[in-house]
């Protein structure tokens, strides 16, 4: 499931596929082992008449050049069951030159 910290080449926003759904392995913790440094994530809700948007995410990131970070955006949406966040279409505006977003399903 999750991989211990200290391993090589390991961070603890890697994401990973336990039982309960994907996360970061910060997330997962296994009797016997060390935790990774918590995961810092925001949660904004978004109110229109009847529906209500909630995102959760990492507001702030920091890397080195070269270094790959996640993080996983959390969408749920009410009032609206006709949207099946799963089949939105998905854009960026003000990425950073030499960030890329991939949008992932597992």
């Amino acid at each position: 499931m999750g991989v211990p910290p200290g391993t090589a080449g390991a961070t603890n926003d890697d994401i990973v596929f336990p039982p309960g759904g994907f996360t970061y392995s910060a997330n997962v913790h296994q009797a016997g082992q060390l935790d990774w440094p918590q995961v810092e994530q925001t949660e904004a809700t978004l109110w229109h008449l009847t529906r209500i948007a909630s995102i959760t995410y990492r507001s702030y990131l920091e890397t080195k050049a070269g270094e790959t970070r996640n993080d996983i955006f959390f969408l749920k949406i009410t009032g609206f069951p006709s949207l099946d966040p799963l089949k939105a279409t998905y854009e960026s505006a003000n990425l950073p030159e030499g960030f890329t977003l991939e949008q992932g399903r597992k």
